[in-house]
């Protein structure tokens, strides 16, 4: 099977859903993975092979912080010859490589304009729509960000999520068309003995965050954790987005709070050993709304009690496994008990066990294999 994935993030980004996915298909799939320019990421003006998935990085429209970017991208214009230096872009590295998609996987909305004019050239050729977040949730996005969002609900044969409610649209209307993938972790990794302990050495307790800080991140309850728990390390691991630097370095401010930046996927459960305590916490908002974070089973995996932020009303299903807060103060309390109160490991590396990534991505294959069935070869 030959996939053409249209990317939002980078490949190299952290270890998020996609590549999690992606990284277990079988070696005889051949995976082209279109991944936006960054500023401060290597960019592949060829493709770079990681078995199975070929990587390759072409500018299009994207979120950004810079207001001067912004502005321009604000007039059609601009948008539309950026569409056009993609779409030629990549017409030339399909034509280049003879490959012709069997399926057309679309995770960046912006694409979509370019994939009705592939859609010309190949009519037959499945488009599913992975929509892991809500496009519309986050800070700052742009109106005319629907537009490409409603282009891509159409486009979609299918409409792939880890929850319903990611799907900006009524739910209803394109019921026929949405599959559940939840998230997931990889459980031998999490599972498996530390390597070495780097932080055991810090005053204890840890309590840990391990993930991206950014828009989503609740500053005030960490803020509130570390100025009551005084003789506790807060540690947050993970890259700091340049929207929340001041923010983040308020918090660094206090005494008792360490950031790490990102550390190698397979060193992150060194770091989790030392923990005594796991955090969720996220801002309640449209884009946390759906969210069941991949972490939730990645700390669950590594034995490791979690405290979650009210974020999402269904995290409640989970109240078996995590503490699930229902306000702030409902957060300080949860922890407290946490901290008291470990939930037993082997019931949370039970639970992990089920949503193993290797089982999450089969689900996802088996997906794009049944819409093939269902339609023509374009070949």
């Amino acid at each position: 099977m030959v996939i053409l994935w249209l990317s939002e993030i980078k490949w190299s980004y952290l270890r998020t859903r996609k590549q999690q996915i992606l990284s277990r298909f079988p070696a005889d799939d051949t995976i082209l993975f279109v991944e936006p320019i960054a500023k401060r990421a290597s960019n592949r003006v060829w493709f770079t092979h990681e078995p199975p998935v070929h990587i390759v990085t072409i500018p299009h429209i994207r979120a950004v912080a810079n207001p001067g970017i912004n502005y321009l991208l604000e007039r059609k214009f601009v948008r539309r010859s950026i569409r056009w230096i993609a779409g030629v872009w990549l017409d030339l590295i399909l034509k280049s490589i003879r490959e012709q998609p069997d399926v057309l996987v679309l995770s960046n909305v912006y694409w979509s304009m370019n994939v009705r004019a592939i859609k010309e050239r190949w009519p037959q050729l499945p488009v599913v729509y992975e929509c892991n977040d809500n496009p519309l949730g986050f800070p700052r996005t742009p109106g005319y960000k629907r537009t490409y969002v409603q282009e891509t609900l159409e486009l979609a044969d299918l409409i792939t999520t880890p929850h319903v409610a990611c799907v900006p649209a009524d739910p209803e209307q394109y019921a026929d068309k949405i599959r559940i993938v939840s998230n997931g972790v990889d459980v031998e990794r999490f599972a498996s003995a530390p390597e070495s302990t780097p932080l055991d050495a810090l005053p204890r307790p840890v309590i840990m965050y391990v993930g991206a800080v950014s828009e989503w991140f609740d500053f005030q309850q960490v803020q509130r954790v570390a100025e009551h728990h005084t003789g506790a390390t807060v540690v947050l691991i993970g890259p700091v987005a340049d929207t929340v630097r001041v923010q983040a370095q308020q918090l660094l401010d206090l005494s008792n709070v360490k950031h790490i930046p990102p550390v190698p996927y397979h060193e992150i459960m060194n770091y989790l050993a030392s923990a005594d305590v796991c955090i969720i916490p996220f801002v309640a908002n449209e884009l946390t709304r759906p969210v069941i974070p991949n972490k939730l089973f990645e700390y669950a995996a590594a034995g490791k009690t979690t405290v979650a932020g009210h974020f999402n009303p269904d995290l409640k299903e989970f109240a078996h496994w995590a503490y699930i807060s229902e306000s702030d103060e409902d957060f300080m309390r949860k922890l407290e008990m946490a901290l008291s109160k470990p939930l037993p490991e082997d019931d949370l590396r039970s639970m992990a066990a089920r949503y193993d990534w290797d089982i999450i991505s089969r689900t996802f294959r088996d997906h794009l294999v049944s819409l093939l069935a269902d339609r023509p070869s374009n070949r």
